[in-house]
């Protein structure tokens, strides 16, 4: 397994657990990873520190596979996992280069962007440079780079049937070679605590718990989110909003911290910062539900699936992964992108109908049980399986 390992809700680090608890009798896992000591301390067995961030990754990765005469490699993807635009751009030629040496080289590929969506705003958001002279590029480059994904990889994973749906369409990847395993959610969670350095703490006694969790970036629109409960403030005086989460994108925090004291809402607004998993568990826990107003989807969502571990009720919104997971009204609700109106209807339904979000957790807790991560490692072994039988 070739990919990063952290933070503690890192979507890998929670596939190889399940894979060396559940099925240590059938595969062993070995974690190439970054050059980085901090991986050490990750609860995995077998971690190997591999790879740099730059173009050595290339060779890094293939000699080791070479040294320790690996069955198949399966790499976790996303353009700047393994460092910048050069490093994306070398990635296909690691791919190629285990077929060439006879590894049979598997991708999961967590985020398909449709072409259509690629234009400044996208760059601007995304903290690409010089967006309006890029735009094309990024055009040229990121069909090129999938595409040879596809063609050299054995098999490619996906998360949801939107992003196979944008594999096939906009980067012309053989659906025959992508096969969905959806993202994973821990089997069993606790309660949690709030940490001692937790200076916010006291702000949460006798409130009621409206809940953001993921990385503050431009994509997630918190600024609608922000604009949204200080329309309801007034008339639900019990309702804090805690923002937990670290900091992507430093400009855009302050602007979300100017937001809040230009809303006149600091009182009814908690920012936590990078958190942990106790936190994140016990915050999870306290929340009455947990809204994810993303205005991008590109990806599967690691924080929905929480929602689903912790069988929260959420609102999200109406775009790619977000739409395909939840049905509205059934296992959540569905807002419209950017729309402040529409979280604000949202949201005053959810507080004010407690029917609905009984209903609602109810068929979240259906959900979580089909998606517990010891099922995801065994469709994940099954696709080792056929890909080994074929040789």
């Amino acid at each position: 397994m070739v990919s990063s390992i952290r933070p503690e809700t890192n979507y890998t680090a929670y596939l190889i657990e399940a894979l060396q608890r559940y099925y240590a009798d059938k595969v062993e896992v070995l974690v190439y990873t970054e050059k980085d000591k901090l991986n050490l301390s990750v609860p995995l067995s077998n971690i190997n520190l591999v790879w740099n961030r730059n173009w050595q990754y290339v060779f890094q990765v293939l000699f080791r596979a070479k040294k320790d005469k690996v069955d198949a490699v399966h790499f976790q993807h996303e353009i700047n996992m393994y460092g910048g635009v050069s490093t994306a751009l070398l990635f296909p030629v690691l791919v190629f280069l285990l077929r060439v040496f006879g590894f049979r080289p598997l991708v999961t590929a967590h985020a398909a962007i449709p072409i259509k969506l690629i234009d400044r705003r996208f760059l601007e958001v995304f903290n690409w440079p010089y967006p309006k002279l890029l735009t094309p590029v990024v055009k040229l480059i990121f069909p090129l780079v999938y595409f040879l994904i596809g063609l050299f990889a054995e098999k490619v994973i996906v998360h949801t049937q939107t992003i196979k749906n944008c594999l096939e369409s906009d980067y012309h990847i053989n659906g025959r070679k992508i096969v969905i395993i959806p993202h994973g959610v821990p089997d069993v969670v606790d309660e949690g605590k709030l940490l001692s350095g937790s200076d916010w703490r006291g702000r949460l006694i006798g409130k009621k718990i409206i809940l953001y969790f993921g990385y503050l970036h431009k994509r997630k629109g918190v600024e609608y989110l922000l604009s949204a409960f200080s329309n309801l403030t007034n008339s639900f005086p019990d309702y804090l909003l805690v923002i937990a989460g670290g900091t992507i994108q430093e400009n855009y925090f302050n602007e979300l911290k100017n937001l809040v004291t230009n809303l006149g809402i600091k009182d009814k607004v908690i920012f936590t910062g990078f958190i942990k998993t106790p936190e994140i568990s016990y915050l999870m826990y306290q929340c009455e539900f947990v809204i994810l107003p993303a205005i991008y989807s590109i990806a599967a969502s690691g924080p929905l699936a929480q929602v689903f571990a912790f069988e929260k009720p959420a609102i999200v919104t109406r775009i790619g992964s977000y739409a395909e997971e939840i049905t509205d009204g059934v296992d959540g609700l569905l807002v419209e992108p950017g729309s402040v109106e529409s979280l604000v209807t949202g949201m005053r339904k959810m507080i004010t109908d407690e029917k609905l979000r009984g209903d609602i957790t109810s068929s979240v807790k259906v959900r979580h049980e089909t998606r517990k991560w010891s099922k995801m490692a065994g469709l994940t072994l099954n696709t080792y399986s056929s890909l080994l039988n074929t040789r």
